[in-house]
């Protein structure tokens, strides 16, 4: 019999998002841009902010030359990230 251990795969999956993902904190800018984005968009709140991140992180990386990608699963949210210029990759059926 095969032992689930959680724990280890937790740590794991903790790992992974440290290394490969970074998390945005709430700002002014955040907020005002995710408030605009629902009077142009069909989004909930939760994924006015999400995209709202992603168009401020885009910003903040424009001279770079770093290849910024939105993910999600979410037809709405990825069609609005869309839209407004970001990236995306879909995980949607």
């Amino acid at each position: 019999m095969i032992q689930f251990d959680g724990a280890r795969i937790l740590r794991a999956y903790l790992a992974h998002l440290r290394r490969r993902y970074q998390a945005v904190p709430l700002t002014e800018d955040i907020q005002r841009t995710a408030e605009e984005l629902l009077f142009r968009h069909t989004l909930r709140a939760a994924d006015a902010l999400q995209v709202a991140s992603a168009i401020v992180v885009k910003r903040a990386l424009a001279a770079s030359n770093l290849d910024f990608r939105f993910v999600s699963a979410d037809r709405q949210q990825a069609t609005a990230a869309t839209a407004e210029g970001i990236g995306v990759v879909f995980l949607g059926g």
